[in-house]
């Protein structure tokens, strides 16, 4: 996994976090990123995990290569001062860290809880320690922090702290036990779902879900929506559209 800084002004001075762009390398198609950092007017970061040849392309980039960068596009999170509860599964991390410095910024008080297999896995565990009022470790083998996955130990949270709002990015499964737990206790929520995304601006539904278009109404989208979808969590769309079996 790396982390790219990209001087992008166009994109640095508009984005929100939680919306994302569409990247286009040298060698490789065009695909959608997170945005993990933006630094206006000029900088902005997308955070890679190797997937395949498109990504594999991204993290060997050299400094000062010029790539394709479309974007910002979709709609981001809800920034407001408040007593938030940030949950990151993996690459999800990514996006909640911009979010953790603007909820900062407005004077909220931010709880993070990091998410991985392995602790080996654990992304931005020392920008969030830095920027989070209490930080919060799970790992699936219990190598760090609590043992189990990310919507155990936001249970094991939510009995402690009082929060006004939870906000998930990660893998959709753990989204849709996460949108579970928190509903069942009449806690806002705002999560960040990952579709397959072609053209980033709601046109080829390649991203749709139970109506929606991840790239267009989402990729963030409140508890009311994410509570009414059915395929959240059971269900994909292959490339070629096709409803199929999320595994």
């Amino acid at each position: 996994m790396a982390t790219l800084t990209l001087e992008a002004p166009g994109v640095a001075v508009k984005a929100v976090p939680g919306q994302f762009v569409m990247v286009w390398p040298p060698r490789g198609e065009e695909v959608p990123m997170s945005l993990s950092m933006i630094r206006p007017p000029r900088l902005v970061a997308i955070t890679v995990k190797e997937v395949g040849d498109t990504t594999k392309n991204l993290v060997s980039l050299a400094p000062g290569t010029v790539i394709g960068l479309r974007g910002p596009y979709g709609r981001g999170f809800t920034v407001a001062r408040l007593k938030a509860l940030l949950v990151g599964g993996g690459v999800g991390v990514a996006p909640l860290a911009p979010l953790a410095e603007e909820l900062k910024r407005v004077g909220g008080r931010v709880h993070v809880l990091i998410a991985a297999k392995t602790s080996g896995a654990l992304l931005f565990k020392g920008r969030m320690s830095a920027l989070a009022d209490e930080l919060y470790v799970a790992t699936d083998d219990g190598s760090e922090g609590f043992k189990g996955l990310a919507h155990e130990a936001l249970e094991s949270i939510l009995d402690r702290v009082e929060v006004d709002r939870v906000y998930v990015c990660g893998p959709e499964p753990m989204i849709a036990q996460c949108v579970r737990v928190v509903a069942e206790r009449g806690i806002d929520l705002e999560a960040s779902l990952e579709r397959y995304v072609k053209c980033g601006v709601g046109l080829c539904g390649s991203c749709a879900i139970d109506g929606y278009r991840v790239c267009r109404d989402g990729p963030v989208f409140n508890l009311s929506e994410l509570k009414g979808m059915k395929e959240l969590g059971l269900f994909k769309r292959a490339p070629s559209g096709r409803r199929e079996p999320l595994s």
